[in-house]
């Protein structure tokens, strides 16, 4: 009697970076491939071992096996893996090399075979002739045998404890993100453009789209919504779908038709491309719920009315004549973009509980960071939020020009700033050095607003007795004066908590020093402009602090003399900023971009 039966076989297989940080990484057949904190992945976060995964592509069986050999903890999609667990990588799943962090997948290219086999005879005969090349029995790697080794009972209560796990954690992320949203306001992959890689990388199949079979009922009715600063449309007849297909509006889905940079009236706007209604409808058409996600912070200013915004964005959505779903931050808080919030209350409020698929979403904006004459005649991008959107909602990112006239890539610029890189294991001085001492001293601070300088003083100083003085407390720098001396005359330590940029406001503490014979130290925070204006923004969205405005923080840069030994310092301690969160979610946060603007750092 024989079987007929499908299998499927890779072609090809490799391990692809979904924010496109390095190049793909070659997984061959049945060979262990150690991925890790190498120049391969370009991974430089000390969390992360040397040799944090090992991964097995078994090219005739499909099947790609992870193995997890570092300290600290990867994870499949939703998933944590555990040292020395090993786990099969389904099909489509996200690898993350650290959980939530370096988000990879594996890409193949594959074939399907009619394999018969037979019942008395024990031969094997193949429909597909290419498959002979993997018909002889090839050596099984290291992982492979670690897993087939393993019983059968232990791999199925796994599965069904990972779906649970998976299930679990998207509950408390749902949690997580009303909570995110509430702290305050309530409180990439470059890809190469060509358009048969937009149909094959961001267009799904006829199967692909029979898997929406697990969406909602349609929206009944089209509506508005309101939550704090964020206002959101749907659209009568909108589904709601794993895959999203995410674009801003001006710049690159509309227009104006003044030709004017900014409308001179709610009508005044046009379809920017003769070919984004089609590509929209194609979209639909294929599985993709459309939404549009803008900053329209002119509602807040009074500069554009609400009702006439509203009668914009209708419009527009019945111009474009598919369900859309149109989400508007009105403010500056977490949810104006590149800040994920707009985002996050997307799928966990505006889904219907269907988990969005990173791998297979994507998002277009014209804000994409391209640098004068990126084409002949073209200006700079006024910002980079858009691309840094996609990054932080992770997710590919097209231009307009990428996606609707598949253009080719176009140069940019990214920020100079990457929160990503700052990490809580750097150390807090350079060179090491003891904050504080035992002696009687002064220590003068310098940096900008927000470089951390009064949270120095709580966790460090203030337990070691020193006296902080700070001209935000007692309102003029006279006052700051004498109660230093004051203090200094009383033995006690005191730090100068002020921005103290030129030399001039610190030579008046420098000087009472002198003349009590007190050594004096200055603490120069190495935090930069944009650095500086990340944690300002980060600071108002998780607490009730103030906003502090640009000019501020420019006026510190236009008068700031770098500190010198010359100018009666003992030492100068150059001061890192070391964050520490109160949980993972503000960590989260605070490793997102959050500005969307950058200023170019002077040197």
């Amino acid at each position: 009697m024989r079987t007929g039966f499908y299998t499927m076989k890779f072609d090809s297989c490799e391990l692809v970076c979904l924010r496109g940080t390095h190049r793909p990484i070659p997984l061959p057949h049945r060979e262990t491939v150690i991925i890790g904190r190498t120049k391969q992945t370009l991974i430089s976060d000390p969390r992360c071992s040397r040799e944090q995964l090992e991964i097995c592509a078994d090219w005739e069986s499909g099947e790609v096996l992870i193995k997890q050999i570092g300290s600290n903890n990867s994870a499949v999609d939703d998933k944590e893996l555990n040292k020395g667990e090993i786990t099969r990588l389904p099909n489509n799943a996200t690898l993350y090399i650290l959980s939530g962090e370096y988000p990879h997948i594996v890409k193949v290219k594959h074939h399907y075979t009619n394999k018969v086999t037979a019942g008395c005879s024990g031969k094997r005969h193949s429909s597909d002739t290419d498959n002979e090349k993997f018909s002889v029995p090839a050596k099984k790697s290291k992982l492979q045998k670690e897993i087939h080794s393993s019983k059968d009972k232990e791999s199925i209560p796994a599965k069904v404890k990972s779906t649970k796990s998976k299930d679990l954690k998207n509950k408390h992320r749902s949690d997580k993100v009303k909570g995110e949203i509430q702290v305050n306001e309530v409180s990439s992959v470059q890809n190469k453009s060509k358009k048969t890689k937009h149909e094959s990388e961001s267009l799904p199949t006829n199967s692909e789209s029979s898997d929406q079979t697990k969406t909602a009922p349609p929206c009944p009715s089209s509506r508005w919504n309101q939550f704090s600063h964020l206002m959101v449309y749907t659209k009568k007849g909108t589904y709601s779908r794993k895959k999203i297909a995410g674009f801003d509006l001006d710049g690159t889905i509309i227009c104006t038709q003044s030709g004017k940079v900014f409308p001179q009236h709610s009508g005044d706007w046009k379809i920017i491309f003769p070919q984004v209604i089609s590509r929209l409808k194609e979209l639909f058409q294929n599985g993709y719920k459309v939404v549009l996600f803008t900053n329209q912070h002119g509602v807040k200013t009074g500069n554009v009315k609400m009702e006439e915004m509203k009668n914009k964005i209708e419009n527009i959505v019945n111009k474009l004549g598919i369900p859309i779903q149109v989400f508007v931050a009105t403010g500056t808080g977490v949810f104006r973009k590149p800040v994920n919030g707009m985002w996050m209350y997307l799928q966990d409020k505006e889904n219907d509980n269907i988990t969005i698929d990173h791998m297979k979403s994507f998002y277009v904006g014209d804000a994409a960071g391209r640098p004068d004459h990126w084409k002949p005649g073209k200006k700079k991008d006024f910002s980079c939020s858009d691309r840094l959107f996609a990054i932080n909602i992770n997710v590919k990112f097209y231009t307009p020009e990428e996606y609707f006239l598949s253009a080719e890539v176009a140069p940019f610029n990214m920020p100079d700033f990457d929160p990503r890189r700052i990490l809580a294991s750097t150390p807090l001085t350079n060179p090491p050095k003891s904050l504080t001492t035992k002696k009687q001293e002064l220590i003068i601070m310098v940096g900008y607003p927000a470089a951390g300088k009064s949270t120095l003083v709580k966790a460090y100083l203030e337990p070691a007795n020193y006296v902080q003085i700070n001209r935000d407390i007692l309102g003029n720098w006279k006052k700051c004066v004498a109660l230093c001396r004051q203090n200094l005359e009383n033995g006690k330590s005191v730090v100068i908590d002020n921005t103290n940029p030129d030399r001039e406001s610190r030579k008046r503490y420098i000087d009472i020093a002198k003349q009590l014979c007190i050594p004096c130290r200055c603490f120069h925070f190495d935090v930069s402009l944009n650095h500086a204006r990340h944690n300002e923004k980060y600071r108002v969205m998780i607490s009730k602090s103030k906003p502090i405005p640009d000019m501020v923080m420019h006026s510190y840069r236009k008068h700031l003399e770098v500190p010198t030994i010359s100018e009666g310092f003992a030492e100068i301690l150059s001061i890192n900023f070391v964050p520490k969160f109160s949980s993972p979610m503000h960590e989260k946060l605070y490793n997102s971009f959050l500005l969307d603007r950058y200023f170019e750092e002077k040197n």
